[in-house]
């Protein structure tokens, strides 16, 4: 139990610090989307659609994320209870947790792809 424990103490320090790179990902984003917004139709606009695309497709996959979490939780209750534990808060966190991941995962990879084409 404490190694369960462990992990999901880890995954909620992972998911923080990634959620904090979101300042620097709006940074790097946004000399970009000036130029694109500034540039010809022509052109394209790449950055801009990828940025409003991974945000719909993140905000999906958090939704998702949180129903399973919430359908696990629920199916778990009865033993849960039976255990005398703190069901509800467990099952809240879990889908708090879930339902941001997605977010947290693009702000991460966002944030690892933008400081790279900036440093060329």
């Amino acid at each position: 139990m404490a190694s369960q424990r462990g992990r999901r103490v880890r995954a909620e320090i992972a998911l923080a610090q990634n959620l904090m790179l979101a300042p620097w990902v709006v940074g790097l984003r946004l000399p970009i989307l000036v130029a694109e917004a500034t540039g010809s139709l022509v052109s394209g606009r790449p950055e801009t659609v990828k940025a409003v695309s991974e945000k719909v497709s993140a905000l999906a996959q958090g939704i998702l994320a949180a129903q399973v979490a919430w359908t696990r939780g629920a199916l778990t209750l009865p033993l849960a209870i039976a255990d005398a534990s703190s069901p509800l808060a467990d099952i809240g966190r879990s889908m708090a947790l879930a339902a941001l991941e997605p977010a947290g995962r693009e702000v991460r990879l966002n944030h690892r792809r933008l400081s790279r084409r900036r440093k060329r």
